[in-house]
């Protein structure tokens, strides 16, 4: 145990220093066990050139809300950083655009010179004014894909400039409204409760992230009124009706949960093989070959390791043997065909295995457990079996 503690205090310093490169990591408040999957995600994400998937595997399926806040912080700043650099927003005829509360329609465009109208009411009088808006200045707003008749509006976008702004230490003069990298997640919707009870410095950060909810439906919420930057959707199946089907650009997808990943790798290797998306980063319970996914690392997690991060408490493994001959033959059997038929024909077929799995489900208690007294009862096969109360 004294071993992986050294380890994971390196991992976690490490961690740290890496991505304090990229942005203010201390200012997101992450815990340890955050701290390393933020770095994990941005590993993943940042692979540009070789289009690495990876899976970060979890022994415990509760432990994936614990990704939530470190996979829609990790991507909002990464593609953020990518959509500032590289801003690809034009302003144009017929859009709705913001600033300091304020909505204008640009009505006419001429050369770098725009022309835009917009209401005034003042002690309920509504009075119509026009003016044009320079090249430069233009940029200074933000499309927004708000209604045009709530020109008055409470949400500044405020928190939208100075969230990025302080995380990556840059003074942000003109904030992209227009988002040519984007990225999706596929969760369950309890991942906009916990963003919107997160707080940094005392202060509620939830709109400050450009994100869109599409449910099954195909009904869409946008979280502020601004071209999506995320999408977060329950199902692969949306995924694919309504965003890639409509052509939308899409280099990264992040599974979070088994459920959203382990009956859908094959329509997900099909979109990654035909380009439609760039890397996917799955999270959860269950593990996949690398048969199932091009190009899949892993990084998994154990008990004594989430145990070093205190979200579980781990016990010295015992071991029991009971005998059951036949059972035992059967097993050899299975494992001598199962090599037999990859040594002749040059396949893989860990697949297969799972099936052993199910069979053998790790059961475990403590010695003092009354559960030990019913394993040896209905269990009589050799198996190894972990104490944990």
């Amino acid at each position: 145990m004294d071993d992986i503690n050294k380890y994971l205090e390196v991992l976690v310093g490490f961690s740290g220093k890496k991505l304090k490169s990229y942005f203010d990591i201390d200012k997101l408040g992450f815990g340890n066990f955050e701290l390393v999957n933020c770095y994990l995600i941005h590993q993943t994400i940042k692979d540009k050139k070789h289009k690495k998937n990876s899976l970060i595997y979890i022994p415990n399926g509760e432990t994936k809300s614990q990704f939530y806040i470190p996979v829609i912080f990790t991507l909002a700043i990464y593609n953020f950083t990518d959509n500032y650099i590289d801003d690809t927003t034009e302003f144009n005829k017929g859009d709705i655009i913001q600033k300091d509360g304020i909505r204008k329609k640009i009505v006419s465009k001429n050369g770098k010179t725009y022309t835009a109208e917009w209401e005034n009411k003042r002690k309920g009088i509504i009075t119509k004014s026009s003016g044009e808006i320079s090249h430069n200045a233009i940029k200074t707003y933000i499309i927004t894909n708000a209604d045009l008749k709530n020109q008055q509006v409470k949400l500044k976008f405020d928190l939208y400039k100075t969230f990025f702004s302080s995380i990556l230490k840059e003074e942000i003069k003109y904030l992209p409204s227009k988002f040519k990298y984007k990225s999706v997640i596929v969760t369950d919707k309890s991942i906009e409760e916990e963003l919107k009870s997160y707080e940094i410095d005392g202060e509620k950060i939830y709109k400050a992230l450009p994100f869109r909810y599409i449910a099954k439906s195909g009904i869409q919420m946008d979280n502020i009124p601004i071209d999506p930057m995320i999408y977060i959707v329950n199902d692969y199946e949306t995924v694919r009706e309504h965003i890639l089907a409509k052509g939308i650009s899409i280099r990264n997808i992040t599974f979070i949960g088994q459920n959203k990943y382990k009956e859908h790798y094959l329509e997900i290797s099909e979109d990654l093989n035909n380009n439609k998306i760039e890397n996917c980063l799955f999270v959860g319970s269950t593990d996949l070959s690398e048969n199932a996914i091009p190009k899949l690392l892993k990084w998994k997690w154990t008990l004594p390791e989430l145990d070093y991060f205190n979200y579980f408490e781990t016990y010295p493994i015992s071991k029991i043997l009971v005998e059951d001959l036949p059972f035992t033959n059967s097993l050899i059997e299975f494992d001598t065909m199962v090599n037999k038929v990859e040594n002749g024909y040059g396949i893989n077929l860990k697949e297969l295995y799972k099936f052993v799995r199910n069979v053998l489900t790790i059961i475990i208690p403590s010695p003092k457990s009354r559960l030990k007294d019913q394993i040896l009862i209905s269990r009589k096969a050799p198996l190894f079996i972990q104490g944990l109360p």
